[in-house]
């Protein structure tokens, strides 16, 4: 990354004294990506999040980041799981009723992909992942690369049925 996403990366880490080692990411791209493919419903992602908890798969005390481009995402999540935050404040939101991509016009645009960029950067630091299909889970697995050599350790995706994947949607551990 360069210099400024690099800033912006130190800047989120500090802000929420981000330790990469006990942190769970869960990532939803919603929006407009259901025209592309299947989108995980919340209960998917729970059940899944609740089996590895209740597995050991996931540690009892991890945090979690909670990320997505709909508005509801993080309430719904932080209901289901303790110790949750998000970075609210370096992303844009839209309520689920629009389906669409939130667009702030003008240089508020390039200031917050910016920071999209950053926080898929951080995203990609984290310890474990869960994310939906789509090219921002795409792009935080290839970050990974570059920051972990287990890179594909703790890294769910749901792939979901749509035009490239004809198999029923699931989880897919790496």
């Amino acid at each position: 990354p360069s210099d400024n996403i690099s800033n912006i990366i130190s800047e989120i880490e500090k802000k929420y004294d981000i330790d990469y080692e006990n942190l769970c990411v869960i990532f939803m791209r919603r929006g407009d990506k259901g025209r592309e493919t299947t989108v995980p419903e919340y209960e998917d992602y729970t059940t899944k999040i609740k089996d590895d908890l209740k597995s050991g798969s996931l540690p009892a005390n991890i945090r979690f980041m909670i990320q997505s481009d709909e508005t509801e995402f993080f309430g719904e999540m932080s209901k289901q799981f303790e110790n949750c935050f998000e970075v609210s404040d370096y992303i844009r939101t839209v309520p689920a009723h629009k389906k669409g991509q939130p667009d702030l016009g003008g240089d508020r645009n390039f200031l917050f992909s910016q920071k999209f960029l950053a926080v898929m950067n951080v995203m990609a630091k984290a310890k474990y992942i869960y994310g939906n299909t789509g090219n921002c889970i795409l792009w935080t697995y290839l970050y990974r690369s570059l920051y972990k050599s287990d890179y594909q350790t703790g890294f769910h995706q749901w792939i979901g049925k749509g035009h490239h994947w004809k198999q029923e949607s699931k989880w897919i551990t790496y």
